[in-house]
């Protein structure tokens, strides 16, 4: 990612790099060849396993330099919050302006989700007050980054390192697993990663996950984004989708997934609304409270491991396409299709 600080980079002393290719091979490319600017390599695209690095380094003072460096730790003391677990700075600086001035200037200082905040302390940071979840965090910064755009126009970029999975034999697809409760929008969500070039997959019952490697081809093209929606129709209990994730885990597949939520009472007023009936009440003969009960029981394992949560509750059926558009177009893709 080109890490730097207080007007320094990685790429300044970097001279070289050796690392993992998709296909298996060993690579040396010198600091020319890497694409190195602001938090960014040409890893966040190839998906390579960094394994060695050359440096070229100067010479100096030892005193001079220690000092040096209890200087830049002290600010850091001073103006991070180091006394709480965080993943560090979690948006990139957009052109411009700050990431942490925005988030302050949005009145987000302290703004929570579940175990996850906001820091008090450097708003660029989301720390884990006590209990958060993967799924807490980047639920915040999904927020956050909502939050922002509409008060502010800047669209603020996650520090990662992108969705690139490894599945067998070298192939390269980003797999995202879409799940959520019924009525909560997954069917928006399918047809907006559809507009922007996923190949998607509807209602993939849990027992045919170990065998997604199998969509990675068609022919002889290859399919580089694919996206399936897991739900209580092809999925009876928390165990069979349990299995499955641990049989994707198990054969190095990488994945991310996608959960749309919101409170029952929206829900049940969106299947009032449509004179819809719930599938579980249905099969089973019970109110559609109770069946959204049973469907939160079922589909615990995904909210769980959810890398994106989003809350449809406040969100209009436009809305709700814009955010999915926002999480998943890639750089340089036209923004058209998805308006």
């Amino acid at each position: 990612m080109n890490a730097g600080a207080y007007g320094g980079e990685m790429k300044d002393v970097l001279t070289s790099v050796e690392y993992l290719a998709a296909d298996g091979n060993i690579v040396e490319v010198p600091d020319a060849e890497l694409d190195l600017s602001y938090r960014h390599s040409i890893f966040e695209e190839n998906g390579g396993c960094i394994l060695s690095a050359t440096f070229r380094l100067k010479k100096g003072d030892a005193a001079s330099i220690k000092a040096r460096m209890d200087e830049l730790m002290q600010k850091r003391i001073d103006k991070q919050p180091l006394d709480k677990p965080s993943a560090g700075s979690t948006f990139k600086r957009p052109a411009g302006a700050f990431a942490a001035a925005l988030i302050d200037q949005c009145g987000l200082r302290g703004y929570r989700h579940g175990g996850a905040a906001v820091s008090e302390k450097h708003c660029g940071f989301v720390v884990n007050l006590g209990g958060a979840t993967c799924a807490d965090v980047l639920a915040l910064c999904d927020e956050v980054r909502s939050i922002v755009k509409e008060k502010t126009g800047y669209d603020l970029e996650k520090r990662d390192s992108g969705r690139k999975g490894i599945t067998e034999r070298g192939i390269t697809m980003d797999l995202l697993i879409v799940s959520g409760l019924s009525g909560a929008g997954k069917s928006v969500a399918m047809n907006a990663l559809e507009d922007i070039g996923f190949f998607c997959i509807d209602n993939i019952p849990a027992a045919l996950l170990p065998s997604i490697t199998a969509f990675s081809k068609a022919g002889d093209n290859q399919l580089k984004r694919v996206a399936l929606s897991m739900d209580v129709r092809g999925c009876r209990s928390k165990e069979e989708i349990e299995q499955g994730l641990e049989q994707l885990d198990q054969q190095g597949i990488s994945y991310e997934i996608l959960f749309l939520d919101a409170p029952d009472d929206v829900l049940m007023r969106r299947y009032s609304e449509t004179r819809r009936r719930h599938p579980i009440s249905i099969a089973e003969g019970i109110s559609t409270r109770e069946a959204f009960a049973k469907e939160r029981q079922i589909l615990q394992p995904l909210k769980e491991r959810a890398n994106y949560t989003i809350n449809t509750a406040l969100l209009s059926t436009a809305q709700n396409k814009e955010r999915v558009c926002d999480l998943f177009l890639k750089n340089g893709e036209p923004r058209a299709p998805c308006v």
